[in-house]
């Protein structure tokens, strides 16, 4: 697809979950799913429906009543998450997704990469660290904007070592 000639159609083959969001809107965990829902489109059942599951595979259905802003970094990265997966993309691009979690909040957020990843899609990730989690399966380093470094991450390990 391009996204020069059909932009509406890469939007709906990508997810994309942001560092952090520029501010959260006030209001309610499920509200915030849905406002994304309804913005992609999704009306009544299938809206509801996509809500959810979108939820439950955040680990957020038992939250879905709670303020956005009683959230802890990592149910708000999960509920990032949630929202991306709402369309049920082929593609996820995510920002630095393990930024500021603790062990505990980093490991959900692994494995709803590692979901994701069965469910047979593409998961895109810029990381910061050095340490890459097991549910990547390829690694591409960068360095002043050019690769240096790709392939299988446990291939990838040692070479990072010298770049």
């Amino acid at each position: 697809q391009s996204v020069r000639r059909d932009a509406a159609a890469v939007r709906r083959l990508v997810g994309y979950v942001p560092a952090r969001p520029p501010a959260w809107p006030p209001c309610r965990v499920a509200e915030f799913v849905e406002l994304a829902a309804s913005s992609a489109g999704l009306q009544g059942k299938p809206l509801r429906t996509a809500v959810a599951k979108a939820l439950d595979l955040a680990g957020l259905a038992t939250r879905a009543a709670d303020p956005i802003d009683t959230l802890s970094d990592g149910s708000g990265r999960r509920l990032l998450l949630a929202r991306a997966l709402l369309h049920d993309p082929q593609v996820l691009l995510l920002d630095d997704p393990f930024t500021a979690l603790d062990p505990t909040e980093r490991a959900g957020v692994e494995a709803l990469v590692s979901d994701a990843h069965l469910m047979g899609r593409t998961v895109l990730a810029a990381i910061d660290d050095a340490v890459v989690p097991p549910c990547f399966t390829d690694l591409v380093v960068l360095h002043a904007g050019r690769v240096t470094a790709a392939g299988p991450c446990e291939l990838q390990a040692l070479s990072l070592i010298h770049i």
